[in-house]
């Protein structure tokens, strides 16, 4: 069987057209997420998505090879799973990947490199604005650590300023608790297979190769097919 993990919103309706370009025969899974309704608390990690849906999986296939795909998101999603498996001494046969660029090593240093190269492609009047919005996102972060220090009654108290939301302040709104996990997902494996990518004919990001930055992470072969005409939400249509 091939195995399709859902999209950044928990959607799985995109793989319906994959199911149509390939063999009859050929058996075809998309796992939703947990956390679709209220009845069930959302994975908060890359890593605890992985582990459940390769028990999932196993209902399906008790044991490999295995064959999976991610579609931006989900594309971490099934490099984790990939390599859990092969840790836990089991076999996958294909691991492929759509759109999806590996997590910066640091991500912090590829942040202020990214911001730069940003920031340096800008014109003058850009720079300004640019400048004076970062400056006021650091007099809202200076305001939120200042309060704890200054003392005063509950009327001269500087007032809390809501600076970035936890995971349980967003109830199940799976876009958001997604994004937090992938910032959070520092990858302690790499994996021993090989990897194919189909991703769009955009241009490359800033500080990343061909390979999207995949070779730091797959010690195989890295195949990347480019699918001309297309963008990130085009990239699995029905035509």
């Amino acid at each position: 069987p091939l195995f399709c993990i859902h999209m950044h919103n928990g959607n799985v309706h995109r793989w319906r057209v994959l199911v149509k370009h390939m063999d009859a025969d050929q058996p075809v899974y998309a796992i939703q997420p947990k956390g679709l309704d209220d009845r069930q608390q959302p994975h908060t990690t890359i890593e605890e998505m992985a582990a459940h849906y390769i028990s999932v999986i196993k209902e399906v296939q008790p044991s490999g090879p295995y064959n999976l795909i991610g579609l931006c998101f989900s594309g971490m999603v099934v490099f984790e799973m990939a390599a859990m498996l092969q840790a836990n001494g089991e076999k996958v046969e294909f691991l492929a990947m759509v759109n999806n660029y590996a997590p910066p090593e640091n991500a912090t240093i590829y942040k202020v490199k990214s911001e730069l190269n940003k920031f340096m492609k800008m014109e003058i009047g850009e720079k300004c604005n640019y400048a004076v919005e970062k400056n006021i996102k650091l007099s809202k972060k200076l305001l939120f650590k200042a309060r704890k220090f200054i003392p005063g009654d509950s009327e001269n108290t500087i007032k809390e300023v809501q600076i970035d939301e936890t995971v349980e302040s967003v109830g199940n709104d799976l876009r958001t608790i997604h994004s937090v996990a992938l910032l959070n997902y520092h990858p302690v494996h790499v994996y021993s297979g090989d990897l194919v990518i189909f991703r769009t004919a955009d241009p490359i990001e800033a500080f990343y190769n061909e390979t999207l930055g995949w070779d730091r992470l797959v010690t195989g072969k890295i195949e990347t097919t480019i699918i001309e005409g297309c963008n990130n939400d085009t990239i699995i249509t029905d035509e």
